[in-house]
């Protein structure tokens, strides 16, 4: 059996590379830089929660519970790193807090209690 080409009008399309990312990928990472330098002046590059300097930020509201939650600066909040190890291995606690926001909220509903919480821990 011999091969015979598929006649086509137009040539396939080149994915896009393995390597690289995507647009998009790209422009959600400006933007989240964005955010994150933004939160860090607003603590003055302080842990919201303990006072400590400041080395990442914290997502309250996960991104599993609520997609793009990572994009939305009113869902970011500045943290030490032992605060934010804190809040994944002890999420009962955290969530007791305020430090992680229960399943069910609407993204405002969300936002308005990471509001609250920040102003509380300013």
């Amino acid at each position: 059996m011999t091969y015979v080409p598929i006649p086509r009008r137009t040539p396939l399309r080149s994915g896009r590379s393995r390597l690289g990312a995507s647009a998009r990928t790209v422009a959600a990472r400006e933007v989240r830089r964005g955010i994150v330098a933004a939160e860090m002046a607003q603590a003055r590059g302080r842990c919201r929660r303990c006072g400590e300097p400041a080395t990442e930020c914290h997502e309250p509201a996960s991104r599993g519970r609520y997609p793009g939650s990572h994009l939305d600066p009113r869902l970011v909040v500045a943290s030490c790193r032992g605060c934010n190890q804190h809040a994944v291995l002890h999420p009962a606690e955290a969530e007791a807090e305020g430090w992680l926001l229960p399943s069910g909220l609407s993204r405002a509903e969300a936002a308005e209690l990471t509001a609250r919480w920040k102003r509380a821990a300013a």
